[in-house]
């Protein structure tokens, strides 16, 4: 006996299916313009947050290799403290590096001596509240070699050394701390009951940003009024080089200065900042990374929620589609189809915008755009992958919906 032969099911081409995916995009152009304004701006976002990132780790390692490449720091650290003498550099200390080959300036500073951090005030009255700030003697060089920008006033000169005046320069962190704002009238600090006149305000410093939150006070001053450099207390120059020079003038600085025990005056190594810039690079790019994928996901959401409220409209449409011939996974890739092709699109206009953002960062604030290419290759195709993700559950509710209770609903 003959079985009967099975009834095939009518089916629907990929080019319908296509068709389909494109009219439904289409033929709602507000709902889908704003799905896309989604998705181009968790898009430019990850391409501009990325971008930046790059460029911004850039100018710190170039911030950094310059500083490497010219900063050089003599510390005075004697080897038999039974032999110490109160200052290891000779009087003459910054006049001979000076002459050093590749050397552009050079300054001595030391902490003032004892075993605690002076008391600081405004007032003279004892009574007075007082801060606890760190009091740094320097000479003029050390200013200059730090690199201070002053937002208010002026630093001292050799003028201010040779007759030992009482004045001084405060960061400007230090300044906030004792609630000094301006230089006129002449504001007054009081060290150990001795004033001293403020003449500047530092408002940036390169090299010693530790100087922002110190009192400067002339060195000759220093060693009249409180002792020159001490064993806890020793002192330390700052060189700066022309770049490129300063292992250099690492190696030559403790000879030139101390032929007789060149020991005693030690070089910082020149790579100091190796760590400390890895990991300013690295919570930079955490930072940053977290941000972008935030905005991938808020851009996901919404094109979920999108999605899904289409295929609550559009149940008479499936139910229609179903009943003639159309599969669960026509259904499906239709849906999909309208979500991956408003992310490519979405992606392609978002990886432009997230471009031109980088460069007109860069362009602004005079750096060097580095945007790595693959992540303009990748921006595309993560566009289309988020919209895909995002529309596949309403797309497997859409191809769950029954002919029958779909018509009845008409």
């Amino acid at each position: 006996m003959r079985r009967p032969s099975r009834r095939r099911q009518p089916t629907i081409g990929w080019r319908a299916t296509i068709g389909e995916a494109v009219a439904g995009a289409t033929q709602r152009p507000s709902r889908t313009a704003l799905t896309l304004a989604g998705i181009v701006v968790g898009v430019a976002a990850f391409v501009a947050v990325l971008g930046l990132t790059a460029t911004a780790s850039g100018q710190i390692s170039d911030s950094f290799s310059v500083l490497r490449a010219t900063s050089v720091t003599l510390r005075d650290t004697p080897q038999d403290a039974t032999v110490l003498t109160a200052n290891d550099f000779p009087s003459d200390a910054e006049a001979k590096v000076r002459r050093l080959n590749g050397v552009v300036g050079a300054g001595i500073a030391w902490p003032l001596p004892g075993g605690t951090i002076p008391k600081v005030t405004t007032s003279l009255d004892p009574r007075a509240d007082s801060q606890s700030i760190d009091v740094v003697a320097a000479s003029p060089g050390y200013v200059d070699a730090v690199g201070a920008q002053f937002g208010q006033g002026r630093s001292f000169t050799s003028f201010d050394e040779i007759r030992r005046e009482n004045v001084a320069i405060l960061g400007g962190g230090a300044a906030r701390t004792l609630g000094i704002t301006h230089l006129w009238p002449t504001p007054t600090v009081y060290i150990r009951g001795t004033g001293y006149a403020v003449i500047g305000i530092i408002a940036d410093a390169i090299r010693a940003p530790e100087i922002m939150s110190q009192v400067v006070i002339p060195s000759r001053a220093a060693e009249a009024n409180y002792g020159r450099p001490t064993t806890e207390r020793a002192a330390w120059m700052l060189i700066t080089t022309e770049l490129g020079a300063a292992a250099q003038v690492a190696r030559e600085a403790p000879l030139a200065l101390r032929p007789d025990a060149p020991a005693l005056l030690v070089a910082d190594p020149v790579n100091d900042g190796i760590a400390i810039e890895s990991h300013i690079t690295d919570a930079l790019r955490s930072l940053l990374w977290g941000l972008a994928a935030i905005t991938l996901f808020m851009g996901a959401v919404g094109i979920a929620n999108t999605t899904f409220a289409t295929v609550i409209e559009r149940t008479h449409e499936i139910g229609l589609r179903r009943s003639l011939g159309a599969r669960r996974r026509d259904i499906l890739a239709q849906f999909l189809g309208e979500s991956g092709a408003i992310g490519l699109i979405g992606g392609l206009v978002g990886t432009a915008i997230g471009t031109v953002i980088v460069l007109l960062v860069a362009v602004i604030n005079q750096w060097t755009a580095l945007i790595d290419p693959l992540v303009i290759a990748s921006g595309p195709a993560v566009g289309a992958l988020t919209s895909l993700l995002a529309g596949a559950y309403p797309a497997h509710l859409a191809a769950k919906i029954q002919p029958v209770e779909a018509l009845r609903q008409m």
